[in-house]
């Protein structure tokens, strides 16, 4: 009886601890609002937020005026978050079956859009090739990633400076296709993580058509 006794005030000792540890870590580096938003959404209530939209070519699923999915994005996009990038290759894993299905694809390329090597020694990653690496969990045998069958070969102004023609101008010829065999006779799936105009994902296509692409299918995570 004494030793479960002992044991009992060690277990409680410990999770209170535990908890007041966890309760330092929170006042001394509190969670980011992002954070705080994506960390209170479930996967299945991303799932039920999904409105397709097509934005020209473009199959964009979630609204971005929706602040989870804002946080969702920024968590992605500029802090490499786990649970975002694990959201986001769940959604769109769920997507592309219908797609694979549909179009009776076998083992698509499944490319990212790729950054400019400044731009990605600066950030240290790339949101789009981590949301394709995530889908590939959910789709292992039926779509290949390739990250690198598309280049990025400026390192253009961030579009959300730009409007309009602008940004078409902007990612004019910015994208080429490094190994061409790689992509002939494809269907390749171009994914980016958000879509305004669609110019960049647009460029990004006219790249792999004229690398030899059979057919480059668009999908956005999150139109704006």
């Amino acid at each position: 009886e004494n030793s479960a006794i002992v044991l009992y005030y060690i277990t409680t000792q410990m999770n209170f601890l535990h908890v007041m540890a966890h309760a330092a870590i929170d006042l001394l580096f509190p969670p980011r609002p992002t954070e705080l938003k994506l960390g209170s959404t479930s996967l299945d209530s991303f799932f039920k937020m999904v409105a397709s939209r097509m934005i020209g070519r473009i199959e964009a699923l979630l609204p971005y005026e929706r602040p989870e999915v804002q946080a969702l994005v920024w968590e992605l996009k500029y802090y490499d978050s786990k649970i975002a990038s694990s959201y986001a290759g769940a959604i769109l894993a769920e997507h592309l079956r219908a797609v694979l299905a549909e179009e009776m694809l076998h083992k698509p390329l499944l490319i990212p859009i790729p950054l400019h090597e400044r731009r990605l020694r600066e950030r240290g990653y790339n949101q789009c090739e981590r949301i394709a690496l995530q889908t590939l969990e959910h789709l292992k045998g039926q779509v290949v990633v390739a990250p690198k069958a598309l280049a990025r070969t400026r390192n253009t102004k961030r579009q959300t400076e730009l409007t309009g023609a602008a940004r078409k101008e902007n990612v004019k010829d910015a994208f080429a296709v490094p190994n061409k065999e790689l992509i002939q006779g494809k269907v390749c799936i171009l994914i980016d993580d958000v879509v305004t105009t669609g110019a960049t994902i647009m460029e990004a296509r006219r790249a792999l058509l004229e690398g030899g692409a059979a057919k480059v299918i668009l999908i956005a995570l999150a139109y704006a």
